[in-house]
């Protein structure tokens, strides 16, 4: 009796994992060069695409490609993590015999769908990843705008002629005026 269970229980297991893979998807596409990443030996070859945050997720290739096996049924993020690059946000639905891409963006709502993009994926680099600013220098006219830096430059001259009054006779004897 206890090898039926057994027998019937591998069975059960067996259909389970034929009816998940049945349902699963690959999700494939390639990054393609463009004015900003103009080869791809430049891409780096740590380049991930994520679903979902790293729920699922792959290396590119080196000519562009990528394949993701096995995803089941459902809304994903699929994203690129790349250092030197800044790539779209993709939102995949994937049913039971198609797989629909749209472009998202961060804070949109979930249910609020993109352009549509074509299948499989052909995506391209956005802009360079940029993760400093150039300081500007202080602008000495933009400092005079500012109504206390005025206020506080009069006071000071102000203050200066009435505790130091020495200081009137030496600014009247090396004054170009």
């Amino acid at each position: 009796m206890s090898k039926l269970f057994a027998a019937i229980g591998c069975v059960l297991l067996l259909l389970a994992a034929i009816t998940s893979a049945a349902f699963a998807a690959r999700v494939e596409g390639r990054i393609t060069t463009n004015e900003v990443l103009k080869d791809l030996t430049e891409l780096n070859p740590s380049t991930r695409i994520t679903l979902n945050g790293g729920q699922f997720s792959t290396l590119v290739r080196k000519n562009g490609d990528f394949v993701i096996d096995h995803v089941p049924k459902g809304s994903y993020l699929l994203e690129i993590e790349s250092i030197e690059y800044v790539y779209p946000k993709i939102r995949l639905d994937i049913r039971d015999k198609s797989i629909r891409s749209t472009y998202t963006l961060t804070g949109n709502d979930w249910q609020t769908l993109g352009y549509q993009l074509a299948y499989p994926l052909n995506i391209t680099a956005r802009a360079p990843a940029e993760y400093f600013m150039v300081r500007s220098g202080c602008e000495s006219l933009l400092c005079w705008i500012s109504s206390f830096t005025i206020i506080c430059t009069l006071c000071l001259g102000l203050v200066q002629a009435h505790f130091y009054p020495q200081t009137r006779g030496f600014q009247r004897r090396h004054s170009l005026y």
